[in-house]
């Protein structure tokens, strides 16, 4: 099986109300620089974390593969909107790493992992409406242990408990290249899908040097054996 198309399968702007401080409770004691992130239950931008796992995956899959920030390490705002929120690029398989300049005040959204199910794929990685998306999806994130899951900022862990931050998007529609797209099948160009993974999206880092790292590992189900890894060499300037 072609590992890109396979590691397709699985992967990690209104302004709208007012943001709220993420409850202490939810932050790593060790953590001295003090990272936080919006909960997922939140509205954030005008946006549920759904919603911007959606339009991550709509970003990442308008992109054609020999350009793209999760192969390259490099161009990470290519094709990005002039908006309030960075998508980090995000291993498609193995360890990657990306050098990223972005502008301050820029929330940061991750992909940690992620099941992602659609139309145009075979099984088990397809379904033909939303119910079977969705049972398509669970029945690999299912299987997940979310020990396996790491985020850090700095070298240090940004949340107790990632497992708060599984997040289920609702079914969407994407765009993509006809020729070098991430599914490796020329001549398509849309399909629906749908993504339930965890997410986590991080307030804007100070203006500096920082480097996140963040991935993890299916050991079991569907997709036992796929590993993503990704760390993000950021300057925010």
């Amino acid at each position: 099986m072609n590992p890109k198309h396979f590691a397709c399968r699985v992967i990690g702007f209104a302004m709208g109300i007012v943001l709220l401080a993420l409850p202490s409770t939810a932050f790593a004691q060790n953590d001295p620089s003090h990272a936080r992130v919006f909960p997922p239950e939140l509205v954030v931008y005008g946006m549920t974390y759904g919603d911007w796992a959606a339009a991550f995956w709509q970003w990442e899959t308008s992109l054609p593969l020999s350009s793209n920030p999760a192969v390259t390490g490099t161009n990470c705002l290519i094709g990005q909107q002039n908006g309030p929120v960075f998508f980090a690029p995000v291993s498609l398989g193995g360890p990657v790493t990306a050098t990223c300049t972005i502008p301050a005040n820029k929330a940061i959204f991750l992909t940690v992992l992620t099941s992602e199910c659609s139309t145009i794929e075979g099984p088990p990685f397809n379904g033909s409406n939303p119910q079977e998306l969705r049972q398509c999806n669970g029945a690999v994130t299912d299987t997940l242990d979310p020990n396996t899951l790491t985020l850090t900022v700095d070298g240090h862990p940004v949340v107790r408990n990632l497992r708060q931050f599984r997040v289920q998007t609702p079914s969407f529609k994407f765009i993509m290249p006809a020729t070098d797209n991430l599914f490796n099948q020329p001549g398509v160009t849309s399909a629906t899908s749908e993504l339930d993974g965890y997410f986590v999206m991080l307030k804007p880092l100070a203006q500096g040097q920082h480097v996140i790292h963040f991935g993890g590992t299916f050991t079991s189900g569907p997709a036992a054996g796929f590993s993503a890894d990704t760390t993000l060499n950021l300057i925010v300037e």
